[in-house]
């Protein structure tokens, strides 16, 4: 009985920290989120092709995205200020990014998640295919003594499919 003051103390104290965890984005991944976004809409007139680059914008590269201009494509931190968010938000067809005559349009939640990841500070980081190999961590499990290497870890941590 003694125990309970000091749970509901424990649990009182922990809960800001929890409600506050819970209420920070997600981090946003170059690669996984906004990579394919840029290169599905953007790359074809702003990637790595000279011939077919408008406005001398490279959005494929870190510098390309961060050159200095007089219009900067993207601040790290402040989207506001980011022309890359001012030309896929505006109404004005002559301004927007896509052009309507590209046939390619981003969907609210893409210009959201572009938003995050200025904010976030922008992150570029390179092609997967181009990144050194990291040996993955070794997962934890309930029964190491079933596993003859770290094989066999990766092969008791994943996930079973539940029988019906």
């Amino acid at each position: 009985m003694r125990r309970l003051p000091l749970l509901i103390s424990v649990c009182l104290f922990s809960l800001p920290c929890v409600v506050a965890a819970a209420a920070d984005p997600p981090r946003i991944d170059f690669n996984r989120d906004i990579r394919p976004i840029l290169s599905e809409n953007c790359f074809a007139c702003h990637g790595f092709d000279d011939k077919a680059r408008k406005g001398k914008l490279r959005l494929d590269t870190k510098d390309g995205a961060f050159k200095p201009r007089d219009h900067q494509p993207i601040i790290a931190g402040n989207p506001d200020k980011s022309e890359v968010i001012r030309r896929i938000a505006t109404t004005d067809p002559d301004d927007h990014m896509p052009p309507p005559d590209s046939g390619k349009k981003l969907t609210p939640r893409q210009v959201d998640l572009i938003k995050q990841w200025i904010t976030q500070g922008a992150p570029y980081t390179g092609h997967w295919s181009f990144q050194p190999i990291k040996e993955p961590a070794l997962p934890q499990v309930t029964n190491p003594a079933w596993c003859r290497n770290d094989i066999d870890r990766f092969i008791l941590a994943r996930p079973r499919p539940r029988r019906t």
